[in-house]
């Protein structure tokens, strides 16, 4: 079997094996196509594959692609693990699989830097926000995701008829989030200053472009982008919110309440997250809320 084939054999049993509850694709085969797509362009019997041909694939992550050292590790893991399913399945020579496995995970202070995503200033994205605001959502939507260290599409995609108000908070269960497939729920509890900020109860999604349109991912990305080139901040991205909500967190409450706010499982996966489980009930929320969570006033 050429490679390109076994590529092809991959990527379809990927599609059917990432699925979440309701059926539907997680994200993780559409990943696997792109780290694998190197791999059709190798001219060779699959198992005739060798270490120097994922050293190679390696050189091509970091000096074609540039991509940063977790991300080029994360992508040999994958097409690792692709080898080792086919090797499991018949589909390649255990000889293969073993082969890759030598390769050591690129060094942080290697070739390139590891993935770090920068401290994010409270106070430059309030006043990023505030410059959003009158010129659409955005700014709400950035103060929200700050208040409930969500994922940006969990706010993106955040909607009305899943959203219930309690006593001034609001409790947000999202139909779709990063790891449904494992049969986790994630529960996003609103403080009563996030929910200052949903505006005036409707239909459909919460946060929506001047003409009605959700916001697409890359819609709010350039919105705050643009707006820290016109104030001539560093540029915050959607994820440093949420990285930024967890270590301001973590400085009120400490890591457990880090780990809470932000839906992890594990404190370990927080720690790596960034500098810092579950906040599934009001009173977890509250007790973060008394010792000052809040975006006007962020803890230092």
């Amino acid at each position: 079997m050429l490679v390109s084939e076994f590529v092809a054999l991959a990527v379809s049993w990927a599609v059917g094996r990432y699925v979440k509850p309701d059926g539907t694709p997680t994200g993780q085969a559409a990943n696997l196509e792109i780290a694998l797509r190197w791999w059709t362009t190798v001219p060779k019997n699959v198992d005739d594959v060798t270490l120097e041909d994922l050293k190679e694939y390696r050189a091509h992550l970091v000096d074609d692609r540039g991509l940063q050292s977790r991300t080029v590790n994360q992508y040999i893991g994958w097409v690792r693990g692709v080898f080792r399913w086919g090797a499991e399945e018949g589909h390649v020579a255990p000889r293969v699989p073993a082969e890759l496995g030598v390769l050591r995970p690129l060094a942080a202070n290697g070739r390139r830097p590891s993935h770090t995503v920068p401290a994010l200033d409270a106070e430059a994205l309030l006043a990023v926000a505030k410059f959003l605001d009158g010129r659409g959502r955005a700014g709400d939507a950035m103060r929200v995701q700050w208040l409930c260290a969500a994922r940006p599409a969990e706010v993106r995609l955040m909607d009305w008829a899943e959203l219930e108000l309690q006593n001034g908070y609001g409790l947000f269960r999202p139909p779709r989030h990063k790891v449904e497939h494992f049969g986790i729920d994630r529960l996003l509890v609103l403080v009563p200053a996030a929910v200052a900020h949903l505006g005036e109860r409707g239909e459909g999604r919460v946060f929506t472009t001047r003409d009605g349109r959700p916001f697409s991912a890359s819609w709010y990305a350039n919105q705050i982008g643009r707006a820290c080139t016109a104030l001539g901040l560093d540029r915050i991205t959607p994820g440093m919110i949420r990285r930024g909500a967890a270590t301001a967190a973590r400085a009120l409450g400490g890591t457990e309440a880090a780990q809470r706010l932000l839906g992890h499982t594990s404190s370990a996966m927080t720690e790596d997250y960034y500098s810092l489980g579950w906040m599934d009930t009001l009173a977890d929320v509250q007790r973060l809320e008394r010792l000052g969570w809040t975006l006007e006033h962020p803890p230092r």
